[in-house]
This record gives C-alpha cells, structure tokens and sequence, in this order.
C-alpha cells in the first residue's frame, strides 16, 4: 500500500514525528502511528554513546564512529484504511 504524501503527514502527525522521518506501512496490522528507532549520533568502539563529540574533534585520532538515524514511522494498513479514508 503507497500512501500520499498528505496520508504520510498525517501518520508522522498523529506519532509526534517531524516530517523527513520515513513512514513504514505494516502490512496486515491495525497498529497505530508509532515512533521506531534512534536518532543519529557517535559512538566508540565499545559501543559506548558520545554524548558531546566536540570534544573529541581536536584531539587528532579518535575512536569515534558515527551511526546514522534508524527513525520511521511505523503503521499498519488496516489503521490507515479505517482512519485516513
């Protein structure tokens, strides 16, 4: 099921997301707007979150690793269908 982009807006709406957040159609479920995944950010080699990376940025060689953002909007078919006809 592709959704419109005026059906989108209102999905990330309705789960509090700001609009370049993907939307992910489930297929066969009833399940409400629902904000999955994380927002980008960096983090060692150990896993470890770096909560301030500019402080790391003149140190020369570092551990850092960037991960990029999982965000979506994740909604099933059915709750489309029965709320956004």
């Amino acid at each position: 099921m592709e959704l419109t982009r005026k059906q989108k807006r209102a999905v990330r709406l309705a789960a509090g997301a700001r609009p370049h957040v993907p939307v992910a159609v489930i297929p066969g479920s009833d399940a409400a707007p629902t904000l999955m995944g994380e927002r980008w950010h960096f983090t060692t080699r150990s896993g470890r979150i770096i909560l301030y990376p500019q402080a790391y940025s003149r140190r020369g060689w570092s551990n850092m690793f960037y991960s990029p953002s999982t965000l979506r909007v994740e909604v099933g078919d059915r709750w489309v269908a029965q709320n956004l006809v």
